[in-house]
């Protein structure tokens, strides 16, 4: 499937934010925050049906992503600029799951170190680290 609209302006926020922390729920520890950024970049990109605070776990994340299909979400096989990359917690074998946005080279997320949104890893790097070495699905979902 091609890009969307509605996945195009994701993108476009994601990157527009780079370097800044990105919350709705400023309790949530800094090396927690990758469902939080989501949170807060859907918003800023207009998506509807993001909780007030967000969302505080990739599971909370993914629950909501999976039970909003095929209505406003699905899931894709190969991802492209502005959909959602998720492993989550519990699925692997690292102790946390992290979230982020597809780029055109690197997966934009939230960092652990500083609690910025940056271009973490590249496309690779992500596959590596989370999908070969950590042993998680990697899934990615699309805004219709």
């Amino acid at each position: 499937m091609n890009q969307t609209p509605n996945n195009l302006a994701v993108y476009n926020t994601a990157k527009s934010l780079l370097g800044k922390r990105l919350t709705l729920d400023p309790t949530v520890p800094k090396e927690l925050q990758c469902a939080q950024s989501i949170s807060y970049i859907l918003k800023q990109a207009g998506i509807k049906g993001i909780p007030k605070k967000g969302f505080s776990s990739t599971k909370a994340l993914y629950a909501f992503l999976s039970d909003n299909q095929p209505q406003f979400w699905y899931t894709v096989p190969a991802p492209l600029q502005g959909d959602i990359v998720l492993c989550v917690t519990g699925e692997g074998k690292y102790p946390h799951g992290h979230a982020g946005i597809w780029g055109k080279t690197h997966v934009m997320s939230n960092s652990s170190d500083n609690g910025l949104w940056e271009p973490n890893y590249t496309h690779l790097q992500w596959r590596k680290y989370f999908g070969e070495t950590g042993k998680f699905p990697i899934h990615f979902f699309r805004r219709l």
